[in-house]
């Protein structure tokens, strides 16, 4: 109980889809309606109707202070005490019969043609739509609402932003799951909109706890009906129409989305054919998931499917090319008899990566390694060794005498026993002598001479000792 009031108070504070608008006409002149307009037909009853009366209900309000995030004082927002934690699927709505009749003379007389073009839409995706509604126990009877909302027009798109047939805004898209980037707009997907619209239209139940108003905040948003709760202290739609505190276009939206069910179920009664019977891209399809980016066309071809096939099912792909950051996955739309195929295809893709990551971690680790090695040397001078001359330092270290005169100053080519003369680009490499080494094989493994180390290290004779530590040369 605790958990679901919690629920609750959160989706309340929700930002809403506002800016969401059903598909009319421009300048269409709705009828006004009176006073004795307002009473509901009688026929349709609520679930929440049958359990409680209009007096009943409001005293089951309580006001709960809650801080709006949008305002800057508290607001009283009232909640229902008894907390709905399922989508219900009684789905007889009340409406005003006068705009009822209005939308169903609409869309007979003035419409006709539009309608027939949605309802042929809607007919390919009917069976996905209302499966996914069905799954989240909700009324399937919500196919509807996509039907006026878009005609199931994926390529749709608002004035106000609202895309995809279920006219999603991005604050709303993502606010359920979905994605909305350069590379990806899920909101044109018919599979995962629709997911999205479920849990949308499974929290609008929850808050509102009656279809009419869950309804009434698809269209004019989560707030917009608050305010109008709060205003008329009232969660019944019957009142709130009566008190003209919902939008014009709100009101007439109920009887709208039923009027299109009704058309839609008695098509042939109305006049309307049957929808032509075509191939549904939808109808036997599965999920691959891919965690590495990839590119649309190359897995047509490695699973063997037409790029323009792979692209109808998955519309959401902008460019053909979908990048994925580092933990992020996305989930392909592909034909099921090719599930197995796309999901090895997958697999190459992440094994490919984990050789590329590989592949750049030894790189890495190997300029590491060089790097730390640089880091380990430093200018070194060597000692002069009885015997020594510029003629045999020149050699043994592959430079010019003129070069080594120049770095020390000297003026002459004379050289004393135990003098320290710098060598350019000489650079000494610290190592620390282990068991067993001496100096001939310390100087074929780092590929110099004796007598370089001897001279560098003014050693006397090649004796050395464990964990003693000298300098190599390193020319660089």
């Amino acid at each position: 109980m605790r958990k679901s009031i919690s629920l609750i108070s959160i989706l309340l504070f929700l930002v809403s889809c506002s800016s969401i608008s059903p598909l009319r006409p421009d300048n269409l002149e709705l009828p006004e309606l009176s006073s004795e307009d307002t009473k509901i037909d009688g026929r349709f009853k609520t679930k929440i109707e049958l359990l409680t009366t209009e007096t009943s209900e409001l005293k089951s309000l309580r006001t709960v202070p809650k801080r709006n995030p949008l305002l800057k004082k508290e607001e009283i927002i009232p909640t229902p005490i008894i907390p709905i934690t399922t989508g219900s699927k009684v789905f007889d709505l009340k409406y005003p019969e006068k705009l009822y009749k209005f939308w169903m003379k609409y869309y007979l007389k003035r419409d006709k043609a539009r309608l027939q073009r949605h309802m042929n839409r809607g007919h390919k995706v009917e069976t996905i739509v209302k499966e996914t509604f069905k799954k989240h126990n909700l009324p399937e009877e919500l196919f509807y609402v996509g039907l006026i909302e878009s005609g199931y027009n994926e390529k749709i798109a608002s004035h106000a932003n609202a895309v995809g047939p279920w006219q999603f805004i991005k604050g709303t898209a993502t606010r359920y799951g979905l994605r909305v980037d350069r590379y990806v707009d899920e909101r044109f997907n018919i599979v995962k909109a629709t997911e999205a619209s479920a849990q949308y239209f499974k929290d609008l139940y929850n808050i509102f706890g009656s279809w009419e108003l869950a309804l009434c905040a698809y269209n004019a948003g989560e707030y917009r009906i608050i305010n109008a709760i709060r205003r008329g202290n009232s969660r019944d739609y019957r009142v709130l129409v009566k008190k003209k505190l919902l939008p014009k276009e709100t009101i007439y939206y109920v009887p709208k989305v039923m009027a299109a069910k009704k058309i839609y179920e008695s098509r042939r009664h109305y006049g309307f054919h049957k929808p032509q019977k075509r191939n549904n891209p939808f109808a036997n399809v599965a999920e691959s998931k891919f965690t590495s980016s990839f590119s649309l066309k190359k897995v047509a071809k490695k699973i063997g499917v037409s790029y323009t096939k792979l692209k109808t099912i998955n519309p959401d792909v902008k460019t053909g090319w979908v990048h994925l950051k580092r933990g992020r996955n996305h989930k392909l739309i592909i034909p099921s008899n090719l599930e197995a195929k796309t999901d090895r295809v997958a697999i190459s893709h992440r094994e490919k990566r984990s050789a590329s990551k590989n592949r750049k971690l030894a790189s890495l680790e190997k300029k590491i390694s060089k790097a730390k090695r640089r880091a380990s040397t430093k200018s070194a001078a060597y000692r002069v060794q009885r015997g020594d001359n510029l003629s045999k330092i020149s050699r043994l270290f592959n430079t010019k005498i003129s070069m080594i005169k120049r770095a020390n100053g000297l003026k002459s080519s004379r050289v004393m026993v135990g003098q320290r003369l710098k060598i350019p680009g000489l650079v000494a490499e610290t190592y620390t002598v282990r068991k067993g080494d001496n100096l001939g094989g310390i100087a074929r493994r780092f590929k110099t001479s004796i007598a370089s180390i001897k001279g560098l290290n003014g050693l006397k004779n090649s004796r050395i000792y464990p964990k003693q530590k000298i300098q190599i040369p390193s020319n660089s």
